[in-house]
């Protein structure tokens, strides 16, 4: 498996599900943060999970969370779900998928998924059915 750093064009998709999913009413982690330090927090994610699956080989390759700044897009759902299912895949690396913060990204990716596709379809069918209602939305924006 490789990871990567996402850009951000796709964090601030990832910003804007995890606001679409009004993660503050549900109690989830994070829910301090306004907008653009929700970035900076994820994209130390994905640099930790970047230095987990590559220890300190590509140092170049980590991206400063202190850099990013939040700007607001008008995502529509398959683009957040898709930035969004990316950003998850990016950070499966070491104990990452044990922490609270990328269960709730789970949690808001699962919603999107159910947007997506509709509680008609069965739960086991959700991941591949909305990966081929998104299969036109670009990875990266």
């Amino acid at each position: 498996m490789s990871c990567f750093i996402v850009s951000e064009e796709t964090m601030h998709r990832v910003v804007e599900a995890c606001e679409w999913y009004d993660y503050a009413d549900k109690h989830m982690p994070l829910t301090n943060l306004g907008s653009t330090e929700l970035g900076c927090s994820l994209f130390e994610m994905n640099n930790d999970a970047f230095r987990a699956r590559y220890d300190d080989r590509y140092p170049e390759d980590l991206y400063d969370p202190t850099a990013y700044g939040y700007e607001p897009r008008e995502a529509t759902t398959g683009e957040m779900y898709k930035a969004l299912a990316c950003f998850i895949y990016q950070c499966s690396e070491g104990t990452l998928p044990d922490r609270a913060s990328y269960r709730a990204l789970v949690e808001i990716r699962e919603a999107l998924e159910l947007k997506l596709v509709g509680d008609e379809c069965p739960p086991e069918q959700r991941v591949d059915r909305a990966m081929n209602m998104v299969e036109n939305v670009p990875w990266d924006f």
